[in-house]
């Protein structure tokens, strides 16, 4: 929390702030001013008048974790000053956290963190960054106009994607998602002139371009998928999840039936290509037992989007099997490397969400317990991995849509 200066000589310098400036020969050093305990409780009693929608029946370190996800998810959301272009992004991680960039994947959990605060105003600028963000990139690969990133954007708005020898990185779960978000922020908010004043484009560019992507076994087509695999790609139970979820929604929200259709096609397509015979979604269509990635941390999500409830504790038992750590959190992919093989809080968090979509709370205690007690321990902040071996945080810290909104969407609707 210091700036440090030496110059080759000694200088006069002079600094206004609320700093000291400090000299030893010539080095200059600005520290910042400590605030006095008053300050600081003002300061945290200003902030409780803010934000109201702090669950009552939060213990005191669920609701230290709860509060500090808040104030992450402000200060990850790129504020108006910065520009037109820039204003409204939420970022996936604040520095040094390596993904101090924004993914609609990311962004997507902490827009419904923000609608189950009612901080609507946030929750509207960041969909209204992606709604006037440059993409299109890739529209050949698409062979249709859209109107999300494929993967991430650039601080300016401009759509970002990357390329290796295989190919382009093109992930198709980012219209999905948005609609999730869309349609959330609509439903909690009320406000109907934002979906209005976006139809024509939500119809033309994000739930009209899902029907278009599906392949003739009625899911997804190839592509890169959460995990961001560079093309050929694969028909990822994922993407072929939050596309049906978003477009169901939608479809409710602006009485579309075609809409609702297909969404139900896509839901019968991933039990006809994805489920096999021991009641697992497996990560991806082609994928055969045995294959990298049969296991895929992912598929936890359909449950917490409340799908096949009745096939929940069939694909747990067989995922838990190969995926669980030590009886505690879960790997991502079931593949050698110690990034997707350490343990992700996000998916616990996410598992969290459908225990008690599932009416089975106490099974979703030891694993918030696990994450609150030890974010305890670390600034109240949560990182995209625990260690396998060693339980240090690790990748990058902190998440935000991934942390901060997965916990707060975990303990909003009730204390599990």
């Amino acid at each position: 929390n210091r700036l440090c200066f030496t110059f080759p000589r000694s200088v006069r310098l002079s600094y206004q702030g609320q700093a000291r400036l400090l000299q030893q020969g010539n080095r200059y050093t600005l520290a910042p001013e400590r605030p006095s305990s008053g300050d600081a409780a003002a300061e945290i009693a200003s902030m409780r008048s803010l934000y109201r929608e702090v669950p009552d029946h939060l213990s005191r370190r669920q609701r230290d974790l709860f509060e500090q996800s808040i104030a992450l998810l402000k200060m990850a959301q790129v504020a108006p000053e910065d520009g037109p272009r820039s204003a409204g992004q939420i970022l996936a991680s604040l520095p040094p956290g390596n993904w101090n960039i924004c993914w609609p994947r990311d962004a997507t959990y902490s827009i419904l963190a923000l609608n189950r605060l009612k901080l609507f105003e946030e929750s509207r600028r960041c969909l209204d960054f992606f709604a006037n963000s440059r993409v299109g990139e890739f529209e050949k690969f698409l062979g249709h106009a859209y109107g999300i990133s494929v993967c991430r954007y650039f601080g300016d708005g401009q759509e970002e994607s990357d390329v290796n020898n295989h190919g382009p990185n093109v992930e198709l779960d980012s219209f999905g998602l948005y609609l999730m978000a869309v349609c959330d922020y609509v439903e909690r908010s009320g406000d109907r002139l934002w979906l209005e004043s976006h139809r024509a484009w939500l119809d033309e560019r994000i739930a009209g371009l899902i029907p278009y992507l599906r392949e003739s076994n009625g899911l997804i087509r190839r592509e890169s998928g959460p995990w961001e695999m560079h093309l050929p790609g694969r028909q990822h139970a994922w993407t072929a999840m939050v596309s049906s979820v978003g477009l169901q929604r939608y479809a409710r929200l602006t009485n579309q039936p075609d809409h609702a259709q297909i969404a139900l096609e896509l839901q019968q397509a991933m039990q006809t290509h994805l489920l096999d015979e021991r009641g697992l979604f497996k990560g991806y269509a082609e994928a055969s037992p045995g294959d990298q990635d049969y296991y895929d941390g992912g598929t936890l999500e359909i449950f917490a989007q409340g799908l096949f409830p009745d096939l929940f504790e069939r694909h747990l038992h067989e995922f838990s099997r190969v995926m669980q750590i030590r009886g505690r959190g879960y790997a991502r992919l079931n593949q050698p490397g110690w990034y997707t093989w350490s343990e992700w809080p996000f998916l616990a968090l996410r598992l969290a969400v459908a225990y008690r979509l599932n009416g089975q709370p106490e099974r979703a205690r030891p694993l918030l317990e696990r994450i609150t007690d030890y974010a305890a321990l670390n600034h109240n902040l949560i990182p995209e991995l625990y260690g396998r071996q060693d339980d240090n945080y690790g990748g990058s810290i902190p998440m935000i849509g991934y942390g901060a909104g997965a916990y707060i969407l975990s303990l909003a609707d009730g204390a599990p």
